[in-house]
């Protein structure tokens, strides 16, 4: 039997999605910040796990939270929860998460209504979306790279708990603001990547903690880190389906919600490049970011760097491919936002669009650090 949302959690899915957020009214915008703000009595013959539904359905309504702008947009804390199911593997979680958000945006596409999307443009969007796709699957992220993901997945597939989190991850996510069909494509890209950041970060920290005592391990963790990174090419690959034009025609009303804002990608550069004194301006904006500006960025500043200093030419190689990967991937951002954003607009977050992202295309690595912390997920506020 196929996942369902009790009733009442699959109405407040249907209200969100049948004509974006935005244009919720204030009554109904209040009904759903009651759920989150003052969440009613279990009601008799409740199903078991509907308060925690409701809760993860309705956190980006709530007003007695501080949740930026772009956490409130992103839905990150379902990821946030997601891999909380599975603590024992989160490198496993994230990249099923990654898989999880491809496929439901590949189903999005396929079931376009009639005029939402030229026939020929939707046809190139979803062969772009299968190749990350199918990549995801032959990744590794075990300690020996042996087990690509489809296999380990495919282990998993008569378990009627982890089928539930797969169902629930992509239920109670991907609700665009408007009612814009390549909305769809931004949001679910957004989520794509910043599982993305999280794979790569993590990997580079095992590698920083192994390469001292399991070089064998050091180097399989970067090359997978390398592997990762090459989806954020991927997805911008599909990304570029979309048109100036229908860029646009979303873009307001996304408001404020910029990646800016992110603990995730900012934590994937500090483990990479270190605390950049131009960033740390950016970062001192919001207060979120407050733990990556203190011990932090103390502790995790450029393992990059301190993988450097093991003096293993193949681990060189490695971790030279991924900032490779990585630069080709922000010069693609700053060349997105140069394309779809008009001069007079500012970028999202009121950064100052391409000029903002040009600043960033080139790093300059920081000394290493003696030590570094475990993964934390830095997914949501």
């Amino acid at each position: 039997m196929e996942p369902r949302l009790p009733e009442h959690c699959a109405h407040i899915v249907r209200i969100q999605r049948e004509r974006g957020r935005a244009a919720l009214a204030p009554e109904r915008l209040d009904e759903l910040a009651g759920y989150h703000d003052r969440p009613p009595a279990p009601a008799d013959g409740e199903a078991d796990g509907e308060a925690e539904l409701l809760g993860l359905l309705t956190r980006p309504f709530s007003r007695t939270t501080d949740i930026p702008r772009y956490y409130r947009y992103t839905d990150l804390h379902v990821f946030d929860w997601f891999l909380d199911q599975r603590p024992d593997d989160q490198l496993t979680g994230a990249a099923e998460a990654l898989a999880v958000s491809l496929t439901a945006l590949l189903a999005v596409e396929r079931a376009a209504p009639a005029g939402a999307i030229d026939p020929a443009t939707s046809a190139e969007r979803q062969q772009r979306l299968r190749a990350p796709l199918d990549r995801v699957a032959e990744l590794t992220f075990d300690p020996a790279g042996a087990v690509p993901l489809g296999e380990a997945l495919r282990a998993r597939e008569n378990d009627p708990r982890a089928r539930w989190n797969r169902f629930v991850l992509a239920e109670c996510t991907g609700f665009p603001q408007s009612d814009k069909h390549d909305e769809h494509l931004f949001l679910r890209s957004v989520h794509a990547c910043e599982m993305v950041f999280f794979l790569v970060r993590a990997l580079v920290l095992r590698a920083a903690e192994t390469c001292a005592g399991d070089r064998r391990e050091a180097r399989t963790r970067l090359r997978q880190a390398v592997l990762t990174a090459e989806l954020l090419n991927g997805v911008f690959s599909a990304l570029w389906t979309m048109s100036p034009e229908r860029f646009m025609e979303f873009r307001a009303e996304t408001g404020d919600a910029s990646a800016v804002q992110s603990m995730n990608y900012h934590a994937m550069e500090i483990v990479l490049y270190g605390l950049d004194p131009e960033k740390e301006k950016v970062l001192a904006e919001y207060g979120h970011l407050a733990e990556l500006r203190g011990i932090l960025a103390e502790e995790w500043q450029a393992q990059g760097a301190r993988v450097r200093a093991a003096g293993d030419g193949e681990m060189d190689r490695h971790l030279d491919a991924l900032l490779r990967v990585l630069r080709r991937w922000r010069g693609r951002h700053y060349g997105f936002a140069v394309r779809y954003l008009t001069p007079e607009l500012t970028g999202s977050g009121g950064t100052e669009g391409a000029n903002y992202l040009k600043r960033f295309v080139e790093k300059r690595g920081l000394p290493a650090p003696e030590r570094s912390r475990g993964v934390r997920t830095f997914l949501t506020c």
